[in-house]
């Protein structure tokens, strides 16, 4: 009995913790295929930007124009280059499918705050080949 109360204890426990760290998104658009489809969900894990290197897959918030209101977008995209170190690193941002991405062609440099979380490592394997992007090896 005591021994179930504990397990059922810990189980509660992992489900607060991981509900603090793990989000589900869904990834609208073409840009990161053919790693990622138009309208797939995935879990992602809240990170701090100093644990974040090239080649992660990221959720952030789109930085905005100088003097456009309204609500933040979220995106998610591949890290392929970062400035700075520590708190106040700045990654660019890049779809996998170039020719199909708003990302830091447009928007430029993302700082880290607006990074909200990443995709596990081991998911981002299936580093899959788009035609022009550079960033993947497409041809």
């Amino acid at each position: 009995m005591l021994r179930s109360a504990l397990v059922g204890l810990l189980l509660v426990a992992v489900v607060l913790v991981g509900r603090r760290r793990l989000i589900v998104v869904t990834v609208e658009g073409r840009s990161m295929t053919p790693t990622l489809a138009d309208g797939q969900r995935v879990i992602v894990l809240r990170v701090q930007p100093s644990r974040l290197q090239i080649n992660d897959i990221v959720v952030f918030t789109v930085p905005r124009a100088a003097g456009h209101e309204g609500t933040l977008a979220t995106a998610i995209k591949r890290i392929t280059n970062i400035d700075g170190d520590g708190p106040d690193r700045r990654f660019y941002l890049t779809g996998d499918c170039a020719d199909r991405s708003a990302d830091s062609r447009h928007f430029g440099w993302v700082p880290g705050t607006h990074v909200i979380a990443r995709l596990p490592r081991r998911r981002q394997l299936d580093r899959l080949r788009c035609a022009g992007n550079p960033w993947t090896g497409g041809r």
